[in-house]
């Protein structure tokens, strides 16, 4: 985790401007596809928020957000804009979703944009949100789908990845994505890809909105 919070660290500073430069669109349309699920008395945890670019523009469609990432520079950075667009109802901290402050059945929201593929062990993730949220409650994602799109890059990113170049990254297909989170015990209310890759180098991004049925256990 140290390797990796090390290269977030390292590209926080000019995240924004390179996502921006050929990202713009897609995080557009993931607020448009996350918003509609959200209500102003909601009480959200964005896990893995990164700079907030998604964090701040949403924050106006809730009551609160506890934003949070392990990488400290970019939660900095997020901070920074929340005070410069006055989005005053996010609380940003450099934290885990494992952490055990993070009550049980506390979120009616947790969103989790560009974050599962990082994960070795999604179903242990899942099975954390799945407790974290309220009856009923909402997980909304948007993850990077490297199998969908295979090219040279998709063969050797084990390989860079085990060097410490860049971080670990699971290679879904769609419907990979899909079964664990229904496997999760989550319901599945909408799935769709939101980015059509231009070239080799990039993936699809599937947003998958899903709920905690009301009779689900935590056991």
């Amino acid at each position: 985790m140290k390797d990796e919070n090390k290269f977030w660290n390292k590209i926080a500073e000019n995240y924004d401007a390179q996502s921006n430069a050929r990202f713009a669109k897609l995080y557009q349309d993931t607020i448009i596809s996350a918003r509609k699920y959200l209500n102003p008395s909601d009480i959200a945890l964005d896990f893995a928020c990164g700079t907030g670019l998604t964090t701040v523009p949403l924050a106006q469609y809730v009551q609160k957000i506890y934003a949070i990432d392990t990488s400290d520079a970019m939660i900095s950075i997020a901070k920074k804009k929340a005070q410069t667009l006055g989005a005053s109802n996010i609380d940003f901290s450099v934290a885990e979703i494992f952490e055990e402050r993070f009550k049980e059945s506390s979120f009616d929201v947790i969103m989790a944009f560009n974050v599962l593929h990082f994960f070795r062990d999604p179903k242990n993730v899942l099975a954390r949100i799945l407790a974290l949220l309220k009856s009923g409650g909402i997980f909304l994602s948007a993850t990077d789908c490297y199998r969908e799109n295979r090219s040279l890059l998709t063969a050797v990113q084990p390989l860079v990845s085990r060097l410490g170049i860049i971080p670990y990254m699971k290679q879904y297909l769609f419907t990979g994505l899909k079964r664990i989170i229904s496997e999760g015990k989550f319901e599945i209310l909408e799935a769709k890809n939101l980015y059509i890759p231009p070239d080799r180098l990039t993936a699809p991004n599937y947003f998958v909105a899903a709920r905690k049925p009301a009779t689900s256990s935590n056991l």
